[in-house]
Parts: C-alpha cells; sequence; structure tokens
C-alpha cells in the first residue's frame, strides 16, 4: 500500500511540473518558453545552451514557437533542424 502512495505522489509532483505551452500570439510576444526563462538569466542561459528555449515571435503575419538555439548534439542526430514547432 505504501508503494502505491508513493507513486501517486511522485505521478502528481511529476505532473504538476509541467506546464503547457501557451498558444503564441500578439499577447505573448517576445516572451520566451519554458516560462522560467522570463524570470532567471541563468534559466535562460541553460535552456539556450541545451537548445530547448524557443521565443514567441509573428513570422509571415503568423505567430509561432521559434527554437533560438541548436544543441550542437541534436545536429548530429538530426533530430532539430531548421523546422519550428
Amino acid at each position: 500500500m505504501q508503494y502505491v502512495a508513493l507513486i501517486a505522489l511522485f505521478w502528481s509532483a511529476c505532473s504538476s511540473q509541467q506546464a503547457e505551452k501557451p498558444v503564441c500570439s500578439g499577447r505573448n510576444t517576445g516572451l520566451f518558453w519554458p516560462e522560467e526563462a522570463n524570470v532567471s538569466k541563468d534559466a535562460a542561459r541553460k535552456l539556450y545552451q541545451t537548445g530547448e528555449l524557443e521565443l514567441c515571435s509573428q513570422v509571415k503575419g503568423k505567430y509561432r514557437w521559434q527554437h533560438i538555439s541548436v544543441n550542437v548534439h541534436d545536429l548530429s542526430k538530426g533530430q532539430r533542424g531548421s523546422t519550428s514547432r
């Protein structure tokens, strides 16, 4: 029974830490995703270095999240190219 409670506690902690990415729109243009990059320079630097930092921007009349850096290790794997999410 203790294991079930421990698993439930672990699952709730993990799911609460992962916030959904908001829709990129005119309201949040210029903001970073994940959100902690907007308030912490250290978090922004780490996310930039890993290639996970995204910026909400307007491209050809459409708003979209764009990666502003790429991790060199991802290039060799072909995981993240010039496409945006």
